[in-house]
């Protein structure tokens, strides 16, 4: 795996989105490697066998793993400094300690890696019993690390100051999306051209907390499969894995009257990578809101009957933005695990927003386009 020829990428997101097809690099993004730390799984093998098996990994919304001394060996930080830090940071920089292990990246790669993640709520493990302090005794009651703690970017921040990426950066938050289109926009990246050409990519959330808990049962009727983690994938320009990141799409919609569009962007999506219909469909939606039955006959209608759909969230709780870094870990998985299997597709479904990224084995017959035009 070569270094990058660049540790500071010219060109911003919007730069990006508005390349012709004509100015696109058009080489392969292959997945290298995926770190997890989700409810105390460990590696996108049992997170795929948690889903084959259908075998729920959450019981309620008070169920946190790992333990905090846990988080700490994992992340490889000591507590003095942990203690500075929100849960979701220490479950990031676990995970993405894991992707870099996996790889054998060379100190001279990882300094030039770059990073996409994705988080939705924030940091509220620690905000939340400073917002108390602050109530109950006043403002020289709050830490002085409460806003380094709490904001979406310090996963972000924290893996590129312990691991030492010092490449291009930048945290989205688009709803629970964000994990998803996080690792979509470094294909899109890298598929363009631009430095640096290797991307950890995927998402945090630690929503574990009295308040997150209570405001999202002022949205949903049941919010007690709200579940922490952290995913990242790493991704490379060229073929470096056994399977591709082929196409990605993030587009608007309208989460309970979706049924038709997500139809069309399914099967438009195959259709310009001029591939064959995906084996697997993986599912990143919230729960109880009757989504399963709709999206069921969409994803038939675009794909056929015999494409395998799972819903990630009801086995593997609601991880919000890392959810979907968690279905794109277990696609990726899925892929390889099973030699017939030749495409699989991530479906991230959130708030007004839909994102779909599209998996395929290096010898299938994909032609990648430059995706992520938002309509």
């Amino acid at each position: 795996m070569a270094p990058s020829a660049s540790i500071y990428g010219p060109g911003s997101d919007s730069q990006m989105m508005a390349l012709t097809q004509s100015e696109v690099c058009g080489e392969a993004v292959s997945v290298v490697s995926a770190g997890v730390a989700y409810q105390g799984l460990e590696s996108a093998s049992e997170i795929a066998g948690a889903l084959r098996e259908k075998k729920r990994m959450w019981k309620s919304n008070q169920d946190r793993c790992p333990e905090l001394w846990q988080l700490h060996q994992a992340a490889g930080i000591e507590p003095r400094a942990a203690r500075k830090l929100d849960r979701f940071s220490l479950l990031a920089l676990a995970a993405a300690k894991a992707a870099i292990l996996q790889s054998k990246l060379q100190p001279h790669e990882m300094a030039g890696c770059g990073i996409y993640s994705g988080n939705m709520v924030g940091g509220w493990t620690f905000t939340e019993p400073q917002v108390r302090a602050l109530h109950r005794d006043g403002l020289e009651s709050v830490s002085p690390y409460l806003a380094t703690a709490w904001f979406p970017g310090a996963p972000q921040g924290q893996i590129s100051i312990h691991l030492g990426m010092m490449g291009f950066a930048k945290t989205v938050t688009t709803d629970r999306c964000s994990g998803a289109q996080a690792i979509g926009l470094a294909y899109e990246r890298i598929r363009s051209g631009l430095q640096p050409t290797l991307l950890l990519a995927g998402g945090a959330e630690a929503p574990v907390t009295p308040f997150v808990t209570a405001s999202m049962a002022q949205i949903f009727d049941d919010n007690e499969c709200t579940a922490e983690g952290a995913v990242y994938l790493l991704l490379a320009a060229g073929r470096g894995g056994e399977v591709q990141i082929s196409g990605h799409s993030t587009f608007s919609v309208n989460t309970l009257d979706c049924s038709e569009r997500l139809t069309q962007r399914m099967a438009q999506l195959v259709a310009e990578t001029a591939g064959e219909i995906p084996d697997l469909v993986l599912c990143n939606v919230p729960l109880h809101q009757g989504l399963e039955e709709k999206l069921s006959k969409s994803i038939r209608t675009a794909f056929g009957s015999q494409t395998e759909i799972f819903f990630t969230t009801e086995v593997l709780g609601d991880g919000l933005a890392a959810s979907g870094a968690l279905a794109s870990a277990a696609a990726w998985e899925m892929l390889t695990q099973v030699p017939s299997a030749r495409a699989a597709v991530v479906l991230s479904l959130g708030h007004q927003c839909a994102d779909l990224l599209l998996f395929s084995k290096f010898s299938t017959t994909f032609f990648p386009r430059l995706g992520g035009q938002v309509s």
